[in-house]
């Protein structure tokens, strides 16, 4: 069938209505995209622009992500780091509470919980991690943060290692040693805990009189530790209960098989029983880790009571006043009649109360007073009597007192454990106070840290927001324009096609004509 001819006039109309449909079609994929520019044909420069913008607007976004996730590495640090600061100010208050405690055992049972927090310092460190990462965990856990979609601007956050301790300067509390020594109280094991002290003998002589004193003295300051006076009724288990519950430092219990008292202690201890008759002291030394030597100055002519007047004792003479003066390593003492006492036993109580080192008591038995080195020295005291003040003669005991002993060495010495003084919590203390300090640095470095990872992923947010912005301008479409364009296109199409109608009803009326 051969084409049919159309008309001039009806040609262009169907030319024209193909062109407003292949412009309608344009205009509505630009509404429907929002973009004007959706190929490169349709304008090279403004869609390669906008490509290149939207690009670098993936690559921040990909930036973001893992400084978002390094952030929560540095978080999971910091975290770790304040519950440290925790456990850290939990020991202090731990040694603090043990400053308070005055007893060697007491103190020892803060050993342990200072040793946990130290263990549990290192298991918070460990635990740390975030996706395996561990800034508290040591070498190789640094954190490089990169900032940039090129890789050139970046920046490295040192890792610490806190799952050791002694990173932190500190070090787990030693126990130490504790001392033992027996002192026999009978020569029979029949001794039991219910057994009376006072009932207690020895050759038919007794051990213990009501109101005896069982003192014990720290051999290195000669510091009394305390005193258990002996009652009537007093038994063993109650004498070591006293004992472990009030003497610092020393703790007492009954040995069955031995017939005797243990007696477990931490520093260096002697035990000293001054025997109660009539108020005469009889020094009794238990040596307990030092050997406490002593010596005695001139025996007495006669016997006497340590509540005797000074004045009148032996032959002595002495009135209100008058003064006695004591030298002992290099530290001099005077006792002044009548101001400072006037019986004996004022005297050796001044001489015990001012001279460290020297314990001075009356040993009736001997009818002497003897003295007791608790230090180690092997110097005498030097007595020297003041003016008007006279002896009896050779006899007295303010005689010339014998050569000092030499004293035996310290056979068992015991390692004090390391809360044992004041001086050594106080040690601890302070590297606590400069953990602390490592600790908080460390805080301040990883929190500025974290700041300028979230400072710059602000930055970045904005700027991958300017870039879609600015990509999106180049290509994006005015609505208004489109839709005004697209409403005219439809116009012009309903146009051509009523053009169209109208040409054909031309060619329809030459027809009729040859009808």
């Amino acid at each position: 069938m051969s084409d049919v001819m159309l008309s001039y006039a009806t040609r262009g109309t169907l030319l024209g209505l193909n062109n407003t449909s292949s412009a309608m079609e344009e205009a509505e994929r630009r509404l429907a995209s929002g973009k004007e520019v959706n190929f490169a044909h349709d304008d090279s420069y403004r869609y390669f622009t906008s490509e290149i913008l939207q690009s670098r607007a993936t690559d921040l976004d990909d930036v973001n992500k893992h400084l978002t996730l390094n952030s929560q590495i540095i978080k999971s640090a910091i975290t770790g780091i304040n519950t440290i600061n925790d456990f850290l100010d939990h020991a202090e208050a731990q040694l603090r509470i043990a400053l308070d405690e005055t007893d060697g055992f007491a103190r020892m049972d803060y050993i342990d919980r200072y040793n946990e927090l130290l263990s549990q310092i290192e298991n918070v460190a460990e635990n740390s991690e975030y996706k395996e990462k561990n800034l508290l965990s040591g070498s190789n856990n640094e954190l490089q943060l990169i900032f940039n979609e090129s890789y050139t601007t970046s920046h490295v956050i040192n890792s610490v290692n806190y799952t050791n301790h002694k990173t932190l300067g500190l070090e787990r509390l030693s126990y130490g040693d504790t001392g033992e020594k027996s002192v026999v109280l009978a020569g029979a094991p029949a001794l039991n805990e219910g057994t009376r002290l006072t009932n207690l003998t020895n050759a038919g002589n007794a051990l213990f009189h009501t109101g005896d004193e069982v003192e014990f003295y720290d051999s290195q300051s000669n510091r009394s530790l305390g005193k258990v006076i002996i009652t009537d009724d007093m038994t063993v288990q109650e004498f070591n209960g006293i004992v472990s519950n009030n003497i610092d430092n020393v703790r007492a219990s009954m040995s069955t098989t031995t017939g005797a008292i243990d007696f477990e202690y931490t520093g260096s201890v002697y035990i000293q029983h001054n025997k109660h008759e009539d108020r005469a002291r009889n020094g009794n030394e238990m040596d307990v880790g030092l050997a406490a030597e002593t010596s005695s100055f001139s025996p007495l002519t006669a016997a006497v009571n340590v509540t005797d007047d000074l004045n009148g004792l032996d032959g002595f003479t002495i009135t209100n006043g008058q003064t006695i003066q004591i030298d002992f390593e290099n530290n001099s003492k005077t006792f002044t009649y009548g101001n400072d006492g006037t019986t004996l036993e004022s005297f050796l109580d001044f001489i015990n109360e001012n001279l460290s080192d020297l314990h001075a008591y009356y040993d009736p038995a001997a009818n002497q007073i003897n003295y007791v080195h608790t230090d180690g020295a092997n110097a005498a005291p030097t007595v020297t009597l003041g003016a008007g003040v006279t002896t009896g003669g050779v006899g007295t005991f303010l005689g010339t007192a014998p050569a000092a002993p030499t004293l035996s060495p310290v056979t068992e010495a015991v390692l004090e454990h390391d809360l044992h003084t004041d001086s050594k919590i106080e040690s601890i203390l302070l590297r606590l106070k400069a953990a602390k300090q490592h600790v908080n640095n460390t805080e301040r470095e990883f929190s500025n840290s974290l700041q300028l990872v979230e400072n710059r992923l602000n930055f970045s947010e904005m700027m991958i927001e300017t870039l879609e912005i600015g990509a999106l301008e180049l290509v994006e479409i005015d609505q208004n324009k489109e839709s005004a364009k697209l409403l005219t296109l439809q116009t012009r199409q309903q146009l051509a096609m009523s053009a169209l109608s109208i040409s054909a009803q031309a060619d329809q009326s030459i027809l009729r004509i040859f009808g």
